[in-house]
């Protein structure tokens, strides 16, 4: 939101063709500039119902069978994130182009999700250092987020859905050679390796 100028957070759909698990290798070639951003993604264990009260994150968490470290993959085309504007996210479904999920955990009750530290190493180079809760404070807020979009648009998430909670760190673009972890403590990570 901060680097795109926007108030509020923006949802895309990922195709289930899209999702892949970590390790994984990206194609460059299969994208037109692709960057990744560094996110908790969360496995929907159970059909969401429709609510007369907005979900939050404790109403949410119930239906969290497990979360995991995740990157999401965009492709810009232009490159340029800053310049895209809001309506060309809207365009390019939010510049999503799937996602690479790693094993992660089922059980959450022992951790302070919102609070656990991450790392982002990149080629063997810890690059940034953050908590899993940076996007909107708890990953659950990001869930709770997308439930209450797609209700608001007759529509649920259900069991087996995966959802992206929002990035701890700005997007980065990829090239050819990268070898990327995204890990969080007491979760787990994933794995990129960048090829032609």
């Amino acid at each position: 939101q901060h680097l795109m100028g926007l108030t509020d957070p923006l949802g895309g759909l990922v195709h289930a063709g899209e999702i892949h698990r970590s390790p994984h290798t990206l194609s460059i070639g299969d994208y037109h500039s692709p960057a990744i951003e560094f996110e908790v993604a969360v496995l929907i264990g159970g059909d969401v119902p429709v609510s007369l009260e907005p979900y939050t994150i404790d109403t949410i968490a119930p239906y969290a069978a497990a979360v995991s470290a995740s990157f999401e993959i965009i492709d810009t085309r232009g490159g340029d994130l800053a310049a895209i504007g809001a309506a060309g996210l809207v365009a390019d479904r939010c510049l999503c182009s799937g996602m690479v999920v790693g094993d992660g955990v089922r059980d959450t009750a022992g951790l302070d999700l919102g609070s656990c530290p991450v790392e982002l190493v990149w080629n063997d180079e810890i690059v940034e250092t953050g908590i899993a809760g940076a996007a909107m404070g708890h990953p659950f807020a990001g869930l709770a987020w997308v439930a209450n979009h797609v209700q608001d648009r007759g529509r649920s998430l259900v069991a087996g859905h995966h959802v992206l909670t929002g990035s701890a760190f700005a997007p980065r673009p990829v090239s050819v050679g990268d070898a990327i972890t995204y890990r969080i403590e007491g979760v787990g990570e994933a794995t990129i390796e960048v090829v032609a």
